[in-house]
């Protein structure tokens, strides 16, 4: 495989910096640490190696961390977690047989990552390897970088399910005169993004009285739910929020078995539909539709990766408000690094 040397001087850099982040056991994930000395990536022959700047804090399974029996899921490898479902970065090297040109890409150019199962094996270092050019998508220079990476995984999951749902949408308006959906998991983000109204599920309370509680807010009946959770007590408790013939949509990413009533799925004519984490062609369009001005991003806060361990402290204890972004590298500093190598 040939790929273009990169300078004595950069490689000594990048082998100092070279880390990866593993967020301790799945007993523990609010455990983080650091490996120093990771060997660097090879460069994908048709695929590319990326500078990380930014990375998305985003738990697949809190249930693990409730959990004394550990299961091993996606993501988590040898009882560790290494997450790497959300990354923006610079691309530092192509491989050989890669077609750049196809794709309009270039060494320097800022991209997000639309994230493989591989890439999950590998989680957040310094350096990732892509398999694929057609896994980046171009970031463009106004684009900030932080927001880039919130983009894979969950944005494009909601994007996927909303897309989904329009035709349920549309056939609720044909015979009433409103739809109430309800979004599982949006956390404080619900409370600053124009929801009518906000339940507080405290697990602490009897579970008729949270179910009794969200019926009381839609009023109307709850047509359509989206769990982002996906948890055994979320997905129950949904089913019996619905209303008769409602929908329930649900993702795949908690790894986990859950027990449904049939009796209650046929006495109310409930629907579940799974939902995909999306597509690279979701990712690119969501970030066309923010460029464009026509979707505002969550509100979101960036903290340096040595904070991680408290930032996954605080996200265990529901304690973030909005989205978590770790700045691994300043975007500038990287594009200064790659440019400085070629």
């Amino acid at each position: 495989m040939n790929v273009k040397p990169m300078s004595k001087q950069f490689c000594s850099v990048l082998e100092e910096s070279m880390r990866r982040l593993s967020l301790g056991s799945p007993k523990d994930l609010k455990e983080v640490h650091f490996f120093n000395d990771v060997p660097l990536p090879k460069v994908p022959p048709n695929g590319a190696r990326i500078k990380v700047c930014y990375a998305g804090v985003c738990l697949t399974d809190q249930e693990v961390m409730k959990n004394s029996k550990i299961r091993i899921t996606c993501g988590i490898k040898d009882t560790s977690l290494f997450p790497g479902f959300e990354v923006s970065g610079v691309i530092e090297s192509i491989g050989s047989n890669a077609k750049a040109a196809e794709f309009n890409l270039k060494v320097g150019d800022r991209v997000v990552v639309w994230p493989s199962e591989e890439m999950a094996k590998c989680g957040y270092a310094d350096l990732i390897s892509v398999p694929h050019l057609e896994d980046l998508i171009k970031v463009p220079d106004s684009f900030s970088m932080s927001v880039a990476a919130m983009l894979p995984a969950g944005a494009t999951w909601a994007y996927a399910a909303a897309m989904q749902s329009l035709q349920t949408v549309e056939a609720v308006l044909r015979t009433q005169s409103r739809c109430n959906l309800l979004i599982v998991g949006a956390g404080g983000l619900a409370e600053r993004n124009g929801a009518d109204c906000v339940v507080h599920w405290d697990e602490s309370e009897f579970e008729q009285t949270l179910i009794t509680r969200t019926k009381d807010a839609a009023r109307s009946g709850l047509q359509i739910i989206f769990d982002f959770v996906t948890s055994p007590r979320t997905v129950t408790r949904s089913l019996h929020c619905l209303a008769d013939g409602g929908v329930l949509y649900i993702g795949g990413l908690s790894g986990v078995d859950i027990q449904l009533s049939v009796k209650l799925l046929a006495q109310k004519r409930l629907s579940i539909v799974g939902v995909s984490r999306g597509s690279v062609e979701l990712l690119q369009d969501l970030v066309n539709l923010i460029s464009q001005g026509q979707l505002e991003p969550p509100t979101y806060k960036v903290y340096p990766v040595g904070q991680a361990g408290e930032v996954l402290k605080q996200l265990s204890m529901s304690e973030l408000e909005g989205r978590a972004i770790l700045e691994v590298c300043d975007t500038d500093r990287a594009v200064s690094m790659v440019q400085f190598s070629s």
